[in-house]
């Protein structure tokens, strides 16, 4: 019963977490890149000045 019952949790998971994971990726990653360039050239110029 326990493992019939991960089994099929892992199983639904993988594929829902890999479609759900691949639609926010494109999009959220967009958004990561600059924001965290803009956080890098933020923290460069802090540490220079």
């Amino acid at each position: 019963m326990s493992a019939s019952g991960q089994s099929s949790s892992q199983s639904a998971t993988s594929p829902t977490t890999s479609m759900e994971i691949n639609h926010p990726s494109p999009g959220k990653e967009n958004q990561v890149e600059p924001q965290q360039i803009t956080i890098d050239t933020a923290s460069s110029a802090e540490t220079i000045t």
